[in-house]
C-alpha cells in the first residue's frame, strides 16, 4: 500500500507573540489546517473533510473575536 501524501504546516518561534495562551491557539489552528490539507491531499471522505471545516470554522471566528476584545482591552 502506498503511504498517503503528507503536508507539512510547521510552526515556527519567530511567530510567538509572548502570550502563551494565544500562541497556543495559533498552534491549535495550525494543527488543524494541516489535518484539513492532509485529508484533501489524500481524498478522505466528505464526512472527515466537512467536520475539519466545521470546527476550523468555529475555532477561528471565536479565537480572532476573542483576540479582538484582548487587543481593544490593552488598546493594541
Amino acid at each position: 500500500m502506498e503511504n498517503p501524501k503528507k503536508y507539512i504546516i510547521a510552526w515556527d518561534p519567530n511567530l510567538d507573540t509572548g502570550i502563551s495562551w494565544i500562541d497556543e491557539q495559533h498552534k491549535r489552528l495550525l494543527k488543524h489546517i494541516e489535518e484539513l490539507l492532509n485529508g484533501i491531499i489524500n481524498k478522505e471522505n466528505s464526512t472527515n473533510i466537512s467536520e475539519l471545516l466545521k470546527f476550523l470554522t468555529d475555532y477561528a471566528n471565536n479565537h480572532f473575536a476573542t483576540e479582538e476584545r484582548f487587543m481593544r482591552k490593552y488598546h493594541y
